[in-house]
């Protein structure tokens, strides 16, 4: 009579295709492929890794590679640019330095054209209402000039040096009236 062997129970530091699943985050199905295309069966993780690292397809690129991978992403930035979908960094920060003197100059304006005002006034509702109507004046004139500079970059038009005057043309009074000095006093 033939004697049978006993089966050995497996190896634990081996893996099984359900293991390999769970580690790799595949399913068996996956795992049994692999085994076809080359994977031994059981493999420890250091076996797996090694063989997911270097798999065909997978194995570290070549120059070669490389270099027409970075070309073709190149070449997709280029396209994604040309439509309009992308805006290179030193356009933005062209338009933000742009944009930022603009409200700054505009904001500075208008205390000289609201201080002489402010002076002979007594009626803080009137205070109130004048000095809302400079900000939305600042705020409407920004978007007038945001709205011009977006225009400016969809037309791809790299001259953005020439936006028009930051503060614009202030045709209010400036400053109270200039006392007159004594004779001799200066």
């Amino acid at each position: 009579m033939k004697q049978r062997k006993a089966l050995e129970p497996p190896d634990p530091s081996r893996l099984s295709d359900a293991q390999i699943g769970d580690v790799c985050g595949v399913n068996k199905a996956t795992a049994w492929k692999w085994h076809k295309e080359g994977l031994k069966k059981r493999p420890k993780i250091e076996e797996l890794v090694f063989w997911l690292a270097h798999r065909t397809g997978y194995a570290p690129e070549s120059q070669s590679e490389r270099l027409r991978t970075a070309q073709a992403e190149k070449v997709e930035l280029e396209n994604r640019r040309r439509n309009g979908e992308l805006i290179e960094v030193h356009i933005i920060v062209a338009v933000l330095n742009t944009l930022a003197a603009d409200l700054a100059a505009r904001h500075d304006a208008m205390a000289g054209r609201t201080a002489s005002i402010f002076a002979g006034m007594t009626d803080a509702s009137e205070i109130r209402k004048r000095l809302l109507d400079e900000t939305r004046a600042i705020r409407s004139a920004f978007a007038t000039a945001t709205q011009e500079l977006a225009d400016a970059i969809a037309s791809a038009d790299p001259v953005l040096e020439d936006h028009s005057t930051a503060a614009g043309e202030d045709s209010g009074p400036v400053g109270g009236s200039v006392p007159d000095l004594a004779e001799g006093k200066r």
